[in-house]
């Protein structure tokens, strides 16, 4: 926008015969507009916006409605599911944080993986998969094939699985050995029904037929495997008479047999 100032007639000098008018002076105040559109228009149009958008996110942050698990829960406590979800279902169906509600399912124990989605208009889906009991751990817990320990609910009958004893935090070493024990003397019909790594680290497993085998300390692979040796070689026609095998000694083993009667 322009104003326009037209100048006053000048003072002629002697002799003169004509004016001259001044130069119009144009004021431009655009710099000054622009200044104050964005000191002033900028903020309130951005402002504007936050509260129109503040106000479209809160219509449809709708409250979470249903929340549907898919996946029997067997192992897993349920109350702690539903307190996990609970917590961060507060922030609504939009605010809600999926991965975090992931992470923090897949921390219960009994848990393998989790999955978590939104469905239109304001439901939750989770995906829960529990961990596979492989063993029972020190009479009272349940382990998976990767070691990890959960609670025996009692919904299940484990009375065929293999048990492990150990310290605590020992039950990863110990299913590993347990993998590699089973492995060895499954080519000569066996299974371990029992393992147990003292606190002295000393190994002792129980077998088919609930023969004791004593493997003392390292190398207790080795140990087995003579065992397996021995066993397949003079051992196996009288499996059902065998009490124990001890192979804690460097240059022999002692074999016990059940009393007849």
């Amino acid at each position: 926008m322009k104003w326009i100032a037209v100048g006053r007639k000048q003072k002629m000098a002697k002799g003169a015969s004509r004016t001259v008018a001044r130069k119009p002076v144009v004021l431009d105040f655009r710099p000054v507009l622009k200044a104050l559109f964005l000191f002033v228009g900028c903020p309130l149009i951005i402002l504007g916006g936050i509260r129109l958008i503040g106000f479209s996110y809160d219509a449809v942050n709708v409250p979470v409605e249903n929340v549907v698990v898919n996946g029997r829960l067997t192992y897993v406590d349920e109350k702690v599911v539903r307190g996990i979800v609970g917590v961060h279902a507060a922030s609504g169906f939009l605010g809600v944080k999926l991965k975090e509600i992931k992470r923090n399912i897949e921390n219960v124990p009994g848990v393998y993986r989790a999955t978590v989605s939104r469905v239109w208009p304001a439901d939750l889906i989770l995906n829960i998969e529990e961990e596979i009991a492989v063993a029972i751990w020190n009479k009272h817990e349940l382990v998976s094939d990767n070691g990890n320990l959960f609670s025996d609910t009692g919904a299940v009958d484990h009375s065929d699985l293999p048990e492990l004893y150990g310290s605590k935090n020992k039950q990863k070493y110990v299913m590993v050995q347990y993998q590699i024990f089973s492995q060895i003397i499954r080519s000569s019909g066996l299974k371990v029904k029992q393992l147990e790594f003292s606190k002295t680290g000393a190994w002792r497993a129980k077998i088919s037929n609930n023969i004791e085998v004593k493997l003392g300390k390292e190398p207790i692979v080795d140990k087995m495997q003579r065992f397996v040796a021995l066993y397949e070689k003079s051992l196996s026609e009288k499996a059902d008479q065998l009490l124990s095998v001890d192979l804690r000694y460097t240059n022999g083993v002692a074999v016990a047999w059940k009393r007849a009667g």
